[in-house]
């Protein structure tokens, strides 16, 4: 079976070893209209008024074009989360990664070393072709056989429900939770929650592989 092209969806990677001093960077996303809101510390929803003489533990930066949010922390460590739509090269997504968020901290003048630069999850969707429903239930029947820990369909207990609720769930790693392939009667397949793109890769294959030898029975 050919491996299909993957469709990257959904990031966060993480920055550590930043300097920068949060309220200097919550004025100056202020001052360039930029949408930024400070909590307090130990908390990610109890927000700090601008000019308030609480201490300021993270501020919350999100833009809409790209679609892109920042967590940076007090000690210097930055959460970046956002979602694009293009069929990467594997050699490439880093890459794409890095040009979102690069102009971003430019604008509120974050510099950061690119070796700092680290994925931490990816999701991504592709699809198996001349998938019916009759391949779809042999498949979910034999799969156990592949992997350790296999979520069946609802849909093959009794149970109506729809997206990925009826979606077969495979956790890659042998641990719920953690890094999963969820894959439906269409030949729709959702990746994730997985830690590199050759992870992602690796597995996508696998279960080509597996589907192959599978129909082949």
């Amino acid at each position: 079976m050919t491996t299909p092209s993957i469709k990257y969806s959904m990031f966060q990677a993480m920055i550590s070893d930043v300097d920068f001093d949060l309220k200097q960077v919550w004025k100056i996303c202020l001052d360039n209209d930029v949408n930024a809101y400070a909590c307090v510390p130990g908390s990610l929803k109890q927000r700090v008024e601008y000019g308030s003489c609480f201490q300021i533990g993270s501020l919350h930066i999100k833009t809409v074009m790209p679609n892109l949010s920042l967590l940076l922390f007090s000690n210097g460590k930055i959460k970046c989360s956002g979602s694009y739509k293009t069929y990467a090269h594997q050699d490439k997504v880093d890459s794409f990664i890095m040009e979102m968020v690069a102009p971003i901290c430019d604008l509120v003048r974050i510099k950061f070393d690119r070796e700092n630069f680290k994925i931490c999850l990816l999701n991504a969707g592709f699809s198996l072709h001349m998938m019916n429903e009759m391949r779809y239930f042999k498949i979910c029947n034999e799969i156990q056989s592949y992997y350790d820990v296999v979520m069946m369909p609802k849909s093959m207990m009794g149970v109506r429900q729809k997206g990925r609720f009826c979606a077969l769930k495979i956790y890659v790693h042998g641990k719920h939770p953690g890094a999963s392939l969820h894959f439906d009667h269409k030949g729709k397949v959702q990746a994730f929650a997985f830690k590199s793109v050759e992870d992602i890769a690796y597995e996508v294959t696998k279960l080509c592989d597996i589907v192959e030898v599978i129909n082949k029975q």
